[in-house]
């Protein structure tokens, strides 16, 4: 019997059924605490998602305008270069035996594919390109940020990533990074969608292999994120005492993961480690001591003085203020735990691998993110557990210090891009005499000459000389073709040319202008070729 006048069924017939899946789930839906709704923080969140679309068209702007044709050059850029130039030639990589091979191809696959089809220009294509990831990872990003949040923090979270420096300077560098960070960000949007069941299972899990197949492709680091994916699994499901699906979760990742390693690096991966994966084996393991005396003395006061405060503000604020941000930032990706474990295992990850390794911003830009989620989720706290006043005092600074930084060295990174000599301006020049060396090399050596340069510039003048290079002379090919030699001779070099059956020649002194050292000739004897 229906009550007409209250127009719903009387108590005594109701349903006692526990709600549906998604009645249950659309509430508790987001992760993030809001702010207070009556408070200054909730409404300046109303106001700016009242412009979301004006500020998002101005945040597309700001990176139309950056948009350059001009490649900014680098070691690691040539690198990726040099990759894409033998794979479009369909010749082997020359460093397929060295450290430097990079095990994820993606970044040279893209690049040759702009030489494909755009020819000449596809320098000018490939950053383009670039551009476009950059985009596809600010939409993918606003949507993670909706799916844990509301649409108003949602906004201001995107906004703050946009103009972060870091992000907006590697979306005009020829690196891996930006694309595997568009991995990184819709690994996290898919284990999200997946948590709360918002879409239909095979379209979520299609999103996540998109991302980690994204992430394998450009780095190899990816493994960072599928072991932090299955320890947070294999937390949940012991705490829970869901053994079954743990055991094929695990052997279904074990498969996915060796199967990514196939297609990338060959049937050899699947026995063996590559060698970026057994460096940092041997750093955990047998040179642990060594290790963790670099992260102590080097690597950790570098994160906590310099390269954090770079990574998030574009600044470094001295050896004295900037732990002053770093520690708290750190402080609060901890607590990051408590809202995701995943979170928190990824960060703590990622941190050790920096330790353990080297630490830098480019590095650093993996979990903005989720630095940019804790350094939101600060003053939210202050706001209901101390005070108001306070909470909106400490939200005020956070957007000021954050934002003002990073548009003022945004604009910088404009004007560096379109400016009329980028070899000149870029670093302060600091790669023109490579540039130089480069044409000189290429006007005064055969084309098929094998170039022994400086480790930290090799890469660089074998892609801007179009030659062989090395930074060794260790392990020379066994080749009649020229090789020379770029610097100084020492005692252990002459002692390794005469162990390998081959003499050091003079053959011609650089001009001041070019280079301070002397390009000599290998010669080896010809009844040891």
């Amino acid at each position: 019997m229906i009550d007409t006048k209250l127009g719903r069924a009387p108590l005594s017939t109701q349903s006692t059924a526990p709600p549906s899946l998604d009645s249950r789930i659309k509430p508790t839906s987001t992760t993030l605490p809001s702010p207070a709704t009556d408070g200054r923080i909730n409404d300046f969140l109303i106001k700016i998602d009242n412009y979301r679309w004006l500020l998002f068209s101005a945040l597309i702007l700001l990176y139309l305008t950056g948009y350059t044709t001009n490649w900014l050059p680098g070691p690691d850029s040539s690198q990726h270069l040099i990759y894409a130039d033998h794979l479009y030639n369909n010749i082997p990589h020359p460093y397929s035996n060295e450290i430097f091979s990079p095990l994820s191809p993606g970044l040279a696959f893209l690049i040759n594919l702009n030489k494909l089809l755009f020819q000449s220009s596809f320098i000018a294509t490939s950053l383009f390109s670039m551009l476009l990831v950059a985009f596809a990872t600010l939409y993918v990003s606003y949507h993670f940020f909706k799916i844990i949040a509301n649409r108003n923090v949602a906004v201001l979270l995107t906004l703050m990533l946009g103009c972060c420096e870091t992000f907006y300077r590697y979306t005009f560098q020829l690196l891996p990074d930006l694309p595997f960070f568009f991995g990184l960000i819709t690994t996290l949007y898919a284990f999200e969608c997946i948590r709360i069941h918002n879409r239909p299972l095979p379209y979520n899990l299609s999103l996540l292999i998109l991302g980690l197949a994204a992430m394998a492709l450009f780095k190899s680091i990816a493994i960072v994120v599928i072991v932090a994916l299955c320890l947070s699994f294999v937390f949940s499901a012991i705490k829970s005492k869901h053994y079954r699906q743990l055991f094929i979760f695990i052997a279904i990742s074990f498969i996915a993961f060796m199967s990514l390693r196939f297609i990338i690096g060959g049937p050899t991966t699947l026995h063996t480690l590559h060698i970026d994966e057994r460096i940092m084996l041997d750093r955990l393991t047998i040179l642990l001591p060594q290790t963790l005396y670099n992260a102590l003395t080097n690597n950790l006061p570098r994160l906590l003085t310099e390269s954090l405060t770079e990574a998030v503000f574009a600044l470094d604020f001295g050896t004295l203020i900037s732990p002053l941000f770093s520690i708290p930032i750190l402080i609060y990706l901890i607590f990051l735990t408590r809202i995701r474990v995943f979170w928190g295992i990824l960060t703590a990850l990622f941190i050790t691998q920096w330790l353990a390794v080297i630490v830098a911003d480019r590095y650093i830009l993996t979990i903005i993110p989720l630095i940019i989620i804790a350094w939101y989720l600060a003053p939210i706290w202050y706001e209901k557990h101390v005070s108001r006043k306070l909470g909106t005092i400490t939200f005020t600074f956070a957007i000021f210090i954050f934002f003002t930084p990073n548009i003022v060295f945004d604009i910088r990174q404009i004007i560096q891009n379109h400016t009329t000599n980028t070899i000149q301006d870029y670093k302060d020049g600091k790669y023109t005499n490579e540039y130089h060396l480069s044409n000189w090399l290429t006007a005064n050596t055969p084309e098929n000459a094998i170039i022994i340069a400086p480790y930290h510039t090799f890469l660089l003048i074998g892609y801007l000389s179009n030659r062989s290079t090395y930074f060794s002379l260790n392990n020379l090919p066994q080749t009649t073709q020229p090789i020379y030699f770029i610097g100084s001779p020492t005692e252990q070099m002459l002692d390794t040319l005469q162990n390998q059956q081959a003499s050091l020649s003079q053959s011609q002194v650089f001009p001041n202008s070019l280079h301070n050292s002397n390009l000599y000739l290998v010669i080896r004897e010809p009844n040891r070729q």
